[in-house]
């Protein structure tokens, strides 16, 4: 059981805190060690297995908890030697500058992220025995790893490579469920899923799923050849109609192999390739990932492939600005006609409320229920005359008469615009000649909740209100604000079902 002396020291925990990039991002180190056996080794039917291993009733509320993950491989394996190579390099002091400098790719240290104790069991074929490499989060500290020659729990019966993370940390079992380790492979492997390049399959239960590779999403604004010093490199970008943080253009080599994340590297710390909308791939053969797998080997190549994607940027530039513009237009159309529905049904629910019967009162006439609309009033604000002497009647009922039943409320629109001068301070104003809703694009609220769907539905909703009940309570300030309360009330009910 050699000891192996590592080079990580006292400050080794505040460290992969900075350079981790997250529970994620550390477990994408060990598929990524994966994936590089499998394509090393040049097989065609590589797989990696990840299984999540519970324990009953130790979670939250007497749920299982996460207790270890395996990740298997059959790729090329490591000898006793490369081990040993391998085990003293971690934590070594320019892989360490380079993660605090915000590159990713702290490689095996990422267990620590994840877990208590990690043992790596690896076969390369040429032995009579595997080996075992044991790393303890405690042991970091000390600077110690082990190797064990013949590690009995992890005999390998095959070539390939099996990493077991033991004791999973509480704040990293939050993070690593079935769905967001697929979500999160599907989208960091996507170019290798859909080339074939190898498999990935994941339990947490009886049966294996496959991650699938995920698609790009948005708009397609660019999908074509760059000329690179007499060879071709692929660009292929979308444009999302907002930020996503888990948006990004990938660098990738040959055969489609990863290399880092494009906006990673110094040359693109700027517009377009920052841009959280965007997102896609480049690919160009010619590239080669570092020796420590944290960014591309900046050679003639690289250089020629940043000065044509810097001739490109003007353009998805213009693309991300342009589809920015019409998918803000479209979704505003979506959520007018969602509110639009939601106010209606709003409104027969309050004409068949006491708060109609009310205003009926308080009218000193009596009308039908589904024509009670608080906006049914003739320019100057009397109300329009319609169904004196007549029963109140529910939506949908039929009339003494035998005619059809009733029919929806009518509502008015809500159209945002440019303010008048008279108007800016305000944040709507109804036109009862138009019977429009007119709603200030420029007000700041208006443009702080446009920035978030949900929220944006409810200030559209609360401006409806608040026009339906000046139109009924103008002069009555302190029953405008207490219906006002109710009928926001009814209103959240309402949201779950319209977004």
């Amino acid at each position: 059981m050699p000891e192996i002396k590592l080079r990580t020291g006292p400050g080794v925990y505040e460290v992969l805190a900075y350079a981790s990039g997250g529970t994620l991002e550390a477990f994408k180190q060990f598929v990524e060690n994966a994936a590089d056996a499998i394509q090393e080794h040049g097989r065609d039917d590589g797989v990696i297995h990840i299984e999540l291993l519970r324990e009953a009733g130790t979670g939250r509320r007497g749920r299982t908890r996460l207790k270890s993950i395996i990740v298997r491989d059959n790729g090329v394996g490591m000898s006793a030697q490369k081990m040993e190579k391998v085990a003293k390099s971690i934590g070594d002091s320019e892989k360490l500058q380079l993660a605090l400098r915000g590159e990713k790719g702290i490689g095996i240290l990422a267990f620590a992220v994840i877990c208590e104790r990690v043992h790596i069991a690896s076969y390369a074929g040429e032995e009579e025995q595997g080996n075992c490499l044991v790393l303890v989060r405690e042991w970091l500290r000390q600077e110690r790893a082990e190797i064990l020659d013949d590690c009995a729990a992890h005999r390998l019966p095959t070539q390939g490579t099996h990493v077991y993370l033991y004791d999973i940390r509480p704040e990293a079992a939050e993070r690593l469920t079935k769905e967001n380790i697929k979500k999160f492979l599907g989208r960091e492997f996507s170019q290798d899923l859909i080339n074939n390049s190898f498999g990935i399959q994941i339990r947490d239960g009886p049966r294996y799923e496959p991650v699938e590779p995920k698609r790009f999403r948005g708009v397609s604004i660019m999908r074509q050849p760059l000329r690179v010093d007499g060879d071709n490199a692929y660009v292929e970008l979308y444009a999302l109609p907002r930020a996503a943080d888990d948006a990004h253009v990938s660098l990738l080599g040959r055969a489609g192999s990863r290399i880092c994340h494009l906006a990673a590297l110094d040359d693109f710390q700027h517009e377009p390739w920052q841009d959280r909308r965007l997102e896609g791939f480049v690919k160009y053969d010619k590239l080669r990932r570092t020796a420590g797998k944290t960014g591309v080997v900046e050679d003639k190549h690289y250089v020629a492939l940043s000065a044509k994607l810097a001739e490109i940027e003007p353009e998805v530039k213009d693309k991300l600005a342009s589809i920015g513009t019409e998918e803000r237009q479209k979704e505003l159309r979506d959520i007018l006609t969602r509110v639009r529905e939601l106010v209606s049904e709003l409104a027969q629910r309050l004409a068949l409320s006491q708060f109609t019967e009310a205003l009926v009162e308080a009218a000193g006439t009596t009308q039908l229920a589904g024509e009670t609309d608080p906006f049914d009033r003739a320019p100057g604000g009397r109300r329009r005359g319609r169904g004196r002497g007549r029963p109140t009647l529910a939506i949908g009922d039929r009339q003494p008469n035998g005619e059809k039943p009733l029919k929806r409320i009518s509502t008015p629109q809500l159209v945002p615009t440019v303010p008048p001068e008279d108007k800016r301070g305000v944040r709507s104003w109804y036109d009862d000649i138009e019977r429009i809703i007119y709603v200030n694009e420029e007000h700041p609220d208006f443009l702080e909740a446009r920035e978030d769907q949900p929220r944006f539905a409810r200030y559209l909703t609360h401006v409806w209100i608040k026009e339906a009940m000046l139109q009924q309570y103008a002069t009555n300030s302190p029953r405008l604000s207490d219906e006002m309360v109710g009928v926001i009330s009814q209103a959240e009910a309402l949201f779950a079902k319209y977004f």
